[in-house]
């Protein structure tokens, strides 16, 4: 099964696409989504996020392929969040 990525160019500076996590079945679904987000980093040179619906300030995962750096939320810095 194919992932949709919705796509939603709110400005020249903010880029947002969705997903319905639903969708996402398998780790090889996740590793596809985390490719697309790895390939959109390189190409603008930019930290990006995945953020659960308007959630802005609460990544899920963080990519940025200039410093090589991939984040995922642990389960404690989730308990930690909600917490506050």
């Amino acid at each position: 099964m194919d992932i949709l990525i919705n796509c939603h160019l709110f400005s020249n500076s903010e880029i947002e696409f969705d997903i319905d996590p639903t969708e996402i079945k398998s780790e090889t679904e996740l590793n596809k989504i985390i490719a697309f987000m790895k390939s959109i980093s390189k190409q603008l040179r930019k930290q990006i996020f995945l953020t659960g619906e308007n959630d802005q300030e609460f990544p899920l995962i963080t990519i940025d392929e200039t410093s090589n750096v991939a984040h995922f939320l642990t389960k404690a810095e989730a308990v930690k969040k909600w917490k506050s």
